[in-house]
């Protein structure tokens, strides 16, 4: 709930940003017309409509692009974009000209200006407002594609350190293992105990002593050799 709640916020302070911003032209505009001038909180109820509109509709691209995106590359998005684009503006045209509509009471009964004002509208929408609206629509599509290839870039980054490190982990596990296993196999004991054997032949036995020596430093050069075997044949382990 409180995410829920923080990213209502940043969408909310992000579309009043956008409307204080364009509500400063408006504001100027009229007054360097030499008409009367409304006041600044006209012009930000003016600009708001509009720019609360658009926040509202980014949701819904954002929404369809990530929909459309999965196993898709950013060549065939931008693709499905191009008739979403005219659709979402053309959606922004007629629910400005609706609200417009609301708001001035030209719904009201015995109204006789309506076709006059819808072709007055057709002709502000075929020249320019559908252009600049259609603009507006690839900057928020643009703005999102290239914020959700960064952040997919950015996790790409963080498995791919992951993975390492769990490469490394695995790489240390494997020289502790190798370790221990060569210890097992060079037991001080078994050491110890073959040294005093042979010890015990030098005087009685040298022949013998020198053929023990031999034998242990076969022993040892073939455990080393195999270290790392899981498995052996009977034939090696008998020679």
């Amino acid at each position: 709930m409180r995410n829920l709640t923080r990213k209502f916020l940043l969408w909310f302070g992000c579309c009043m940003v956008v409307s204080l911003f364009f509500s400063t032209r408006i504001y100027f505009s009229q007054t360097g017309m030499g008409g009367p001038a409304d006041s600044y909180l006209d012009a930000v109820r003016q600009a708001m409509p509009q720019w609360f509109t658009w926040g509202a509709l980014s949701l819904v691209i954002i929404r369809i692009d990530r929909l459309i995106a999965r196993g898709r590359s950013l060549l065939q998005r931008l693709l499905l974009h191009l008739p979403l684009s005219f659709l979402v503006t053309a959606a922004f045209f007629l629910v400005g000209l609706l609200a417009d509509a609301l708001l001035s009471g030209r719904f009201s009964a015995g109204n006789t200006s309506d076709r006059m004002l819808a072709f007055a509208n057709i002709k502000q929408f075929l020249g320019g407002a559908f252009q600049w609206n259609y603009l507006i629509y690839w900057l928020i599509a643009g703005g999102w594609l290239a914020w959700d290839y960064n952040r997919e870039s950015q996790d790409r980054k963080l498995q791919a350190a992951q993975l390492a490190l769990k490469t490394t982990q695995l790489e240390q596990r494997l020289t502790e293992a190798r370790l221990l296993n060569l210890k097992a196999q060079l037991h001080p004991h078994f050491l110890f105990n073959a040294l005093n054997t042979i010890s015990a032949f030098v005087e009685k036995d040298p022949r013998g002593a020198r053929q023990m020596i031999e034998h242990l430093g076969d022993l040892l050069r073939f455990s080393l050799e195999h270290s790392e075997d899981q498995e052996t044949t009977l034939a090696a382990e008998l020679a």
